[in-house]
């Protein structure tokens, strides 16, 4: 049984590091559902590495096959070993979720890249302290008197706003610019997205994730709370109680918005049926709510399918509303062949990274679908705003990636395998001209706010937080001369904000 589970585990974890560039993390354990429903677009190849541990699996098999185990006769004796049994599992459930064993040796999960932490200290070490790092800690010299007083000195103003906008987010699936992390010769596959010229808002934002993880790029946009404050390898959707967490939810239906959410895949993903009641949607709607015949072009949705839909819901809302819209289209893995006509050409370097080339063809059809989107809402009698953004980079595994990008082991470089373009455009004057900025996801509803005109104690101190550290992300901080840092330097602004970020989280 112990080499069996031996296996199991390491099997799992060749699979997430070939699928994901991670390692297999006690919170995965509480999204298997969600991985096990995408599992069947990636290729599960038998390596070396696999067939090894198998032959000895099934070679220890047929040894003990020689040995026999003496039996325990009578109910009574077996019942006795069966409760000690139970009773030890128990016994190690709580030794390894509470007691700080590999603390005390001085072992830690490394943020940027935690199979490297893996790799050094043994990957059984390492799934033990992400199980002991998914309790919710409470920060060192918490106090709520000092963070309420601190939030009390920031307006709110949510009680008197007037002639509301219709507010419309989408975090688009893997939606990214891949020359953020080198040059490369290719059709230029976002000439839609960047010849929008009439946006209020653009750069890039600094997301927690890379390769999957979506919901902490959701949890991250509605909440304003950054995965920087939590251990690696959480998942707040599955391992919190989010019932007093802060959103924008919260905000725009107090504010007078119906609130709806809508993705065109499983409704219980990644929890989200329960914690969308939580952040105060009237309404949800996923892939059951779709067109059976709904286009695709990879395998989930469209995203042009997908705005159809949305534009459906908004025209059937009433109004303001809140739309939250969570894409499809560009899941991975990008190994199959696409439902469309032409591909995005490359260059002849990366002629052979049939996969990259998949990526970059969806991500044109995504640029094209939002341009359409616009387009549609500039003829919109009543006032929209649309802010679209991209939950991560893709996970992409034919060797574009790393024939592109370097990583050199500072937090700078570190940091651009975090970026993805977002837009805030709206089909009325802002008043505020168009801005350019690079910020982490965290901030990016607090901006939004600001255009708008909204102000809320806990937006405005993420506002003026921004302007001393633009970047809050799991790989480090950027301060505002643009120098990086790692969470290993102390700093009293941050501790605050993770003080903060607690009080926000829990309510307490």
């Amino acid at each position: 049984m112990t080499i069996l589970v031996a296996f199991m585990l390491g099997t799992t974890n060749h699979f997430v590091e070939a699928f994901r560039g991670d390692c297999f993390k006690a919170s995965d354990i509480l999204v298997a559902g969600t991985a096990a429903k995408v599992a069947d677009q990636y290729n599960f190849v038998l390596t070396d590495g696999i067939v090894r541990p198998l032959i000895l699996l099934l070679w220890v098999i047929v040894i003990t096959r020689f040995f026999s185990f003496p039996y325990i006769k009578g109910a009574k004796k077996r019942a006795i070993m069966v409760g000690a049994g139970i009773v030890y599992l128990v016994f190690e459930y709580l030794l390894f979720l509470n007691v700080p064993i590999f603390d005390r040796f001085g072992y830690e999960i490394y943020p940027v890249r935690p199979q490297d932490s893996y790799a050094e200290y043994g990957a059984t070490a390492g799934f033990v302290m992400t199980l002991q790092d998914s309790k919710i800690k409470v920060p060192e010299n918490y106090s709520r008197d000092e963070v309420e007083g601190l939030l009390a000195t920031y307006e709110d103003n949510t009680d008197s706003i007037e002639d509301m906008p219709t507010v419309i987010a989408i975090m688009n699936e893997a939606f990214s610019d891949l020359s953020v992390l080198g040059d490369f010769e290719a059709e230029d596959y976002m000439a839609d997205w960047y010849g929008i010229s009439d946006y209020t808002m653009r750069g890039f934002v600094y997301v927690p994730v890379c390769g999957g993880g979506t919901a902490n790029s959701e949890f991250e946009f509605l909440t304003g709370l950054s995965m920087a404050g939590y251990n690696v390898g959480v998942y707040p959707y599955q391992q919190y109680n989010l019932k007093n967490a802060y959103s924008i939810g919260h905000d725009l239906k107090r504010i007078g918005a119906e609130t709806i959410a809508f993705h065109p895949y499983n409704a219980f993903n990644y929890n989200r049926k329960n914690v969308y009641k939580y952040f105060d949607f009237n309404n949800y709607y996923s892939r059951t709510d779709m067109d059976p015949d709904s286009p695709v072009i990879n395998w989930g949705i469209s995203d042009q399918a997908d705005y159809n839909k949305l534009i459906e819901l908004y025209d059937n809302s009433s109004k303001p509303s809140f739309v939250f819209n969570v894409t499809m289209q560009n899941h991975g893995g990008y190994t199959d062949s696409l439902n469309i006509d032409s591909y995005v050409s490359v260059g002849d370097d990366y002629k052979m990274y049939q996969s990259m080339i998949n990526y970059l063809t969806l991500v044109r059809e995504s640029s094209i679908a939002y341009k359409n989107l616009v387009d549609h809402f500039r003829n919109v009698d009543e006032k929209a705003v649309i802010v679209m953004f991209g939950d991560h980079q893709p996970a992409i595994y034919d060797g574009s990636i790393e024939a592109l990008y370097e990583n050199d082991g500072s937090i700078e470089n570190a940091a651009h395998r975090y970026m993805t373009p977002y837009m805030i455009w709206a089909n009325y004057d802002l008043g505020k001209g168009q801005i350019e900025k690079d910020m982490s996801l965290n901030y990016l509803a607090a901006n939004m706010y600001e255009l708008l005109g909204i102000k809320t104690d806990y937006t405005g101190y993420l506002l003026d937080l921004q302007k001393e550290f633009p970047v809050i992300g799991v790989f480090g901080y950027e301060d505002a001369a643009g120098n990086w840092h790692s969470y290993y330097e102390q700093n009293d602004r941050i501790d605050e904000y993770f003080r903060v970020e607690y009080h926000e989280l829990t309510g307490k």
